[in-house]
């Protein structure tokens, strides 16, 4: 279950949060969503450097 919550000095609620798995879920929703587009692809088992 999410909740919107105002952060710090704003007037509109923003920030999503699950209790103690915000970002588990957040991550979870997002690669299900990848998964569902044939123009993203997904990589395993790879290192990335910046």
């Amino acid at each position: 279950e999410y909740h919107l919550t105002r952060e710090g000095g704003h007037s509109h609620r923003r920030i999503i949060h699950a209790a103690d798995a915000t970002g588990a879920a957040i991550f979870n929703t997002l690669l299900a969503q990848a998964r569902r587009r044939p123009n993203i692809e997904l990589l395993s088992q790879r290192v990335a450097v910046d």
